[in-house]
């Protein structure tokens, strides 16, 4: 029998168009997310990774600068693109920008359906997409909208 993981922990997505999309939307903590974006790093190889990230909540009064350096980390592990959602995604996206991310790599606040139309228009075999965010963020309505956007390769 083979090996399931429980539902939004790092399930992986073999989508129709050859990419591969990770939903690990269960939550995220600032360790949980650098931890999911170093596996992206790792899986990605010479493809391109994209990341829809949602806020990390229940940090307290250090809200802001989690956010921010784990924009730093989007950067520095790769990602070539990132979508970014919820209260805190401009100090995530403060964090990208400084390490070295262009603008047109970070978006902020786009809606499911214009993400969702991004991704059919650039993904390609090989690529890597990661959907994490606390539950309260909802994120895995966005992996059901990519998921049958694109749908799911037998």
């Amino acid at each position: 029998m083979a090996f399931r993981p429980v539902g939004g922990r790092m399930e992986v997505w073999r989508l129709k168009n050859g990419a591969c999309l990770i939903d690990d939307t269960y939550n995220a903590n600032p360790a949980s997310v650098a931890a999911a974006l170093k596996t992206l790093q790792g899986l990605k190889g010479e493809c391109k990774s994209t990341v829809i990230l949602g806020d990390m909540l229940e940090l307290g009064g250090e809200a802001e600068r989690y956010h921010e350096e784990i924009g730093r980390a989007v950067a520095e592990t790769g990602v070539g693109k990132a979508y970014l959602r919820g209260d805190f995604a401009r100090a995530t996206a403060k964090g990208a920008l400084k390490r070295g991310m262009k603008g047109e790599q970070v978006l902020v606040e786009l809606s499911t359906e214009e993400t969702v139309a991004h991704l059919k228009a650039c993904l390609r075999t090989g690529d890597w997409v990661l959907v994490k965010g606390s539950r309260k963020m909802k994120m895995e309505e966005i992996v059901q909208a990519i998921l049958g956007a694109i749908g799911v390769a037998k």
